[in-house]
């Protein structure tokens, strides 16, 4: 592996991934990622979109890992660092390790989980997109292991030890060569359905698109003034039905409802128990102009 002497999170480090594929990225190339996909990779690698700059979130994330990697090495004994290298095989594939021994033998990957999240690694083992991103650093770093532990407030640490899988490290590589051709001839890979195709210099779109934001600005605006002539109504009315040259106007009253669905949700429910599921209805006024459109407010 050569190492990379460069600060994760920096903008030097920023610059670096744009031109390397990542151990956070090959889970989307290889489709393993349910919240990723190749082309959105593919977006950012060709610069049509910026990676994120680090937020405050990202830096609390930095900071949670600083502790797991803490723990983690007051527990276990082994001493790690945080690292960025390339595979000496192809430089192209890279890895920020949250932490990597000086022998490069054993990588340490932190994750900071909710609650869900850890839960489901605890009972169905790690999903397979954050195998493939150890799978990918022990390639890289010509590591033997790879501890991959995860956090979830108010729950000890969780942690699950990989070892090297050179088969499918080879099918790995053969995917993220094929998804780099794409990058180098500026050509996007197959788009997946949940993936939204990025239309450049299109401008009647775009124009489209403006219009579309002003009349729904314009339709906001007009029912906020709708609902202020409407309260002015009720007011006068005071719950009186009335008519005038220009129409009616009904007035209900408010009344009170059981709400079945919510009783059908419920099995076996005592019949003193429905009070607890009686809902006020919605008072509204309906205006009848005397060119018989009706308007319900």
């Amino acid at each position: 592996m050569k190492i990379i002497l460069i600060e994760q999170g920096s903008p030097e480090w920023i610059e670096f991934r744009k031109s390397h594929i990542g151990a956070s990225e090959i889970g989307a190339i290889m489709g393993n990622n349910p919240y990723m996909s190749p082309y959105q990779v593919w977006l950012k690698k060709t610069g049509r979109i910026t990676e994120e700059p680090v937020t405050e979130s990202m830096k609390r994330g930095q900071e949670a890992e600083y502790e797991i990697r803490r723990r983690y090495i007051e527990r276990s004994g082994k001493f790690v660092l945080p690292m960025v290298g390339t595979y000496y095989k192809w430089e192209i594939a890279s890895s920020s390790f949250d932490g990597l021994s000086e022998n490069h033998s054993h990588v340490f990957e932190a994750k900071s989980l909710g609650k869900n999240s850890y839960v489901n690694a605890l009972e169905n083992h790690i999903p397979q997109y954050y195998v493939d991103q150890c799978q990918w650093q022990m390639m890289v770093a010509g590591a033997k292991t790879c501890d991959w532990v995860a956090e979830c407030i108010g729950h000890p640490d969780l942690s699950y030890t990989l070892l090297p899988n050179s088969e499918y490290q080879k099918k790995m590589l053969v995917e993220a060569k094929k998804f780099w051709d794409f990058v180098l001839n500026d050509t996007p890979p197959p788009l997946r359905e949940d993936d939204y195709e990025l239309v450049e210099d299109d401008d009647i779109l775009f124009d489209l698109m403006q219009l579309y934001a002003q009349r729904k600005e314009e339709k906001r605006l007009a029912e906020e003034l709708e609902n202020s002539v409407k309260v002015e109504i009720e007011e006068l009315l005071r719950g009186r039905n009335i008519q005038c040259r220009f129409g009616k106007i009904k007035s209900n009253v408010t009344n009170r409802r059981i709400d079945w669905q919510e009783v059908r949700r419920v099995y076996g429910i005592m019949e003193e128990d429905l009070e607890l599921y009686t809902k006020v209805s919605k008072p509204f006024t309906k205006i009848t102009l005397s060119n018989s459109q009706k308007i319900h407010l």
